[in-house]
């Protein structure tokens, strides 16, 4: 499996970014422990509107990563056949 990495902007501005988006990943990490326990609280609407805020900034400036599969691979090489 190999990942492909997506840089949506330039280093200071990105390292920020990426910050904000390990502040996302807690917030919806908490948010899918929260709905677990069928707790709908005032902790599940911080942590939403947090994930809410920051969300766009990880996606507008932030990294990320693309997975391509052995199966696309494998398909693309079918395909040349």
């Amino acid at each position: 499996m190999k990942t492909t990495v997506i840089h949506n902007s330039k280093p200071p501005l990105r390292w920020f970014a990426n910050f904000v988006g390990e502040i996302n990943g807690t917030a919806i990490w908490k948010i899918a422990m929260l709905d677990e326990d069928n707790n709908f609280g005032l902790k599940y609407k911080v942590y939403s509107y947090i994930y809410k805020v920051t969300y766009p900034i990880y996606q507008k400036w932030g990294t990320f990563y693309e997975i391509n599969s052995f199966a696309e691979e494998f398909d693309e090489n079918l395909e040349e056949l």
